[in-house]
């Protein structure tokens, strides 16, 4: 598979005015503790689902998966944030990742729906309540082969309600997919 650095992120989202204009007002009501924190939140979802990914950050996109996916048909999109899974923050599920995807134009639809899920209003609202400044929150991309099986599922390495119990390891597994169970 490939990463996409934060740095790829941010670099799209200062493409746009537009965007820089609705974070800018996200902030502001996130600091005033307005209520149109989620209609915000939705607007600025849609604004960077509209923006196009500029061709530089495509060719450098496209230039990975030639080199280290060529031969791949079908590809799952995944979230990757600094701000998951932290000490005293859990993340799973709270971000987008998207399976099936079998071209290169929904390779970068997916993209921007993963970059978009860093600010829906329940990943918003989560993080403000644990102390997470949206200016602290970046979004990286994993995009990896997606392969057949017959089930999927999520394992956690750390007991989530005693975290001095790392003797145990937890399974959570659906008969389908990992889609069921996030």
């Amino acid at each position: 598979g490939i990463a996409i650095p934060f740095s790829i992120q941010r670099q799209f989202l200062e493409t746009s005015p537009q965007i820089q204009q609705a974070i800018g007002k996200l902030k502001m009501a996130l600091e005033l503790n307005a209520h149109e924190i989620d209609s915000l939140c939705i607007s600025l979802q849609n604004l960077i689902l509209k923006t196009r990914i500029p061709d530089s950050i495509r060719e450098q996109v496209d230039a990975m998966m030639i080199q280290e996916m060529s031969g791949v048909s079908r590809f799952v999109v995944r979230s990757s944030s600094n701000a998951e899974d932290l000490e005293n923050f859990s993340a799973a599920g709270i971000y987008e990742s998207i399976n099936g995807i079998t071209s290169a134009e929904k390779i970068f639809e997916a993209i921007k729906k993963v970059w978009s899920s860093l600010v829906s209003a329940r990943s918003v609202r989560l993080r403000q309540q644990s102390g997470i400044s949206l200016d602290q929150s970046y979004m990286g991309v994993i995009i990896q082969e997606e392969i057949p099986s017959n089930m999927g599922g999520v394992m956690v390495t750390t007991n989530p309600i005693d975290k001095k119990d790392f003797r145990n390891s937890y399974i959570n597994v659906s008969l389908k997919s990992v889609v069921h169970i996030v």
